[in-house]
């Protein structure tokens, strides 16, 4: 007998986590580079979800070792700018953060824009509108027992933008995990208000669509910790009920969410303003240029070139101790 087994829904405030985005600007890699593919995701080896800074082994001062009482960056599988700092200099040099919550202090900085409110955008005339994802996590279970003839749920965890499946379940059926995770995907799609739905396969192989959302789609994705389907929401569809719970969101994949400005100061450093488009990976690269150091193990962001020029580059100290 296949035992029934409750979907679990959670939810984070993004459709691309914010400490994704924290984790890009310091190591100047994505979530396949640097491992933090959100504020948490489901640990498969665990059978558990897990936040993105939770360490155990690392209490907070003054606190004795306990279950959610650690943190540190031990999720992060890239060296950041930091640690090349203190490598460049031999240990001597001494690197400090601070933020007002756990995650700001140990990855570093904020990244993101912010999306109106659906409800004010549908009054403008957009298509926008809200997701329930308990009701959506529904719709896909009635499916996949329909479709399987089972009496009890294959999708059992949600945690944006991950949905992830009863792998063990699916084994005893002698069901293909690509093939259940398509049809959820599918599926998905069939829901009004889904811009995209990809599995690891689709993801792995580079089966997405050849477009700015394909390509973010490839961006946040990890071969361990991103989920089954990886789901993104229509343009000005959110992923709560009700503005109760959350009037406004941020860290989607569209435009009008990943228009953030970046700024640089500092000695030498021209005074200028630069329209074009660029990636939060190229932040690391840069200060890493200015301070004379190797970037991050994990980085793939390119140079702001604007930021230097001739006489700065040639005069600033060798020594990055």
């Amino acid at each position: 007998m296949l035992a029934a087994c409750e979907p679990q829904v959670y939810l984070s405030r993004t459709v691309v986590g914010p400490c994704l985005g924290h984790a890009t600007l310091f190591t100047g890699g994505m979530p396949a580079d640097h491992g933090t593919v959100g504020n948490d995701w489901y640990d498969t080896t665990l059978g558990r979800n897990t936040d993105s800074v939770q360490d155990d082994e690392h209490p907070l001062i003054g606190q004795q070792a306990a279950p959610g009482t650690g943190f540190s960056p031990l999720s992060l599988t890239s060296s950041t700018v930091g640690d090349e700092l203190i490598l460049a200099s031999g240990g001597r040099s001494r690197v400090f953060s601070a933020s007002t919550k756990d995650r700001g202090a140990i990855l570093l900085a904020a990244d993101h824009g912010m999306d109106d409110v659906p409800e004010c955008a549908r009054a403008s005339g957009l298509p926008a509108g809200r997701h329930n994802p308990a009701e959506f996590i529904k719709q896909l279970n009635d499916h996949l027992k329909a479709e399987y003839k089972i009496n009890h749920d294959l999708v059992t965890w949600f945690w944006n933008p991950s949905l992830y499946l009863d792998l063990k379940t699916i084994g005893q059926l002698k069901r293909s995990v690509p093939q259940v995770q398509r049809t959820v995907a599918d599926r998905v799609m069939r829901i009004p208000g889904f811009a995209s739905a990809a599995t690891p396969t689709d993801l792995l192989a580079g089966a997405v669509p050849d477009n700015e959302l394909g390509r973010r789609l490839l961006n946040s994705s990890h071969p361990t910790r991103t989920g089954n389907v990886l789901i993104a929401p229509a343009p000005f569809w959110f992923l709560y009920p009700g503005p109760e719970y959350g009037a406004a969101m941020h860290g989607g994949p569209h435009a009008y969410d990943t228009y953030v400005p970046i700024m640089v100061a500092g000695p030498g450093i021209p005074a200028k303003r630069v329209n074009r488009r660029v990636s939060p990976a190229d932040l690391a690269p840069t200060v890493c240029n200015i301070l004379q150091i190797k970037p991050p193990s994990g980085c793939c962001g390119n140079t702001l070139m604007e930021v230097l020029d001739a006489e700065s580059t040639t005069t600033r100290r060798k020594d990055p101790g």
